[in-house]
């Protein structure tokens, strides 16, 4: 399906929202009345607990319309990141490209590829049914004294701490690869703008968690439906504890989620997801489910004084 276009009301909501975590700040060029360009940066807020291992840290997002490239335009943004990496401190600035325009553009500024994320798409119409019932029964069988639970955002008050918890923790397990990230922690406060702005849009957020019988959560998955994108799912964040990997949990939970969506929103099409190119296991569970690769992206890094150099 042909990726859909965020209404401007709702980009702009996005723009607004409350993000406790972040520092943004944002600079466009304009065209006559058209913005042709946009340059958008963000720190770790010092308030944030990610602060002391992430404040060296800036990401930087530069777009060009394509009419408009070759012209130096997205050169010109280069002295804006180097002053805001200075004026906030940081020492690493990490930037993505996808075609090779974008390519070709870091490496001329002297930054470096270190990860890969792979986005892919899966067809629902094409998605066997049956093979998805089988994995939640081998799931659940093969861990009998485990439950599965799904939440419609937000998430019950007393569960929200140990959720959060838990899901920074797995999501530290991310591979990383060669990126130079430092640790992550998602905060009650986080996941509540995050509910915030979900409301706002009137998305809808479902989140699963499988729990153990001592009560511990060792899997989750978190999936966003938004109102503005007929037929389209996001499938976001799906981890497995290290302790209990190799018995059906990813497929349980990504299964589980995909027969809850089928009930809540029959008109489902397709299904979005992103996933680190070296994250083998959850790839092939993807690909067994029929996700295909749409494109790939890769984040690159590159220190305060090469940056600089290149101006």
């Amino acid at each position: 399906m042909e990726e859909p276009l965020t209404p401007d009301d709702i980009a702009q909501k996005s723009m607004l929202a409350l993000d406790s975590r972040v520092i943004w700040n944002r600079w466009v060029v304009v065209w006559g009345d058209a913005i042709v360009s946009r340059l958008e940066t963000s720190v770790t807020d010092p308030s944030s607990p990610e602060y002391e291992t992430n404040r060296h840290l800036l990401s930087a997002d530069v777009f060009v319309l394509q009419q408009h490239r070759r012209q130096g335009i997205g050169r010109s943004w280069v002295p804006k990141v180097v002053e805001t990496m200075e004026r906030h401190h940081a020492t690493v600035m990490t930037a993505s490209a996808e075609d090779e325009t974008g390519h070709a553009f870091l490496r001329r500024l002297g930054a470096e590829p270190k990860k890969t994320e792979r986005e892919s798409l899966l067809d629902v119409r094409h998605l066997d049914w049956d093979m998805v019932g089988r994995w939640v029964e081998a799931g659940q069988a093969a861990s009998p004294r485990s439950r599965l639970e799904v939440y419609q955002h937000p998430l019950p008050e007393e569960l929200l701490e140990e959720y959060c918890g838990r899901l920074s923790e797995l999501l530290r397990g991310v591979p990383s690869e060669g990126l130079d990230r430092g640790d992550i922690f998602v905060t009650t406060r986080n996941l509540q703008e995050t509910y915030a702005l979900m409301d706002e849009t009137g998305s809808s957020m479902y989140s699963s968690i499988i729990r153990e019988p001592d009560g511990s959560i060792t899997g989750i998955t978190d999936v966003v439906k938004h109102p503005y994108e007929p037929g389209l799912v996001h499938q976001w964040f799906t981890g497995v504890d290290p302790s209990v990997r190799g018995r059906g949990r990813g497929k349980w939970l990504k299964a589980a989620m995909l027969l809850h969506l089928r009930a809540v929103h029959p008109d489902t099409v397709a299904i979005e997801t992103g996933n680190a190119g070296s994250n083998a296991p959850m790839l092939a569970i993807n690909h067994q489910l029929g996700f295909r690769l749409r494109r790939t992206e890769t984040l690159y890094q590159v220190d305060r004084e090469t940056l600089a150099r290149a101006v």
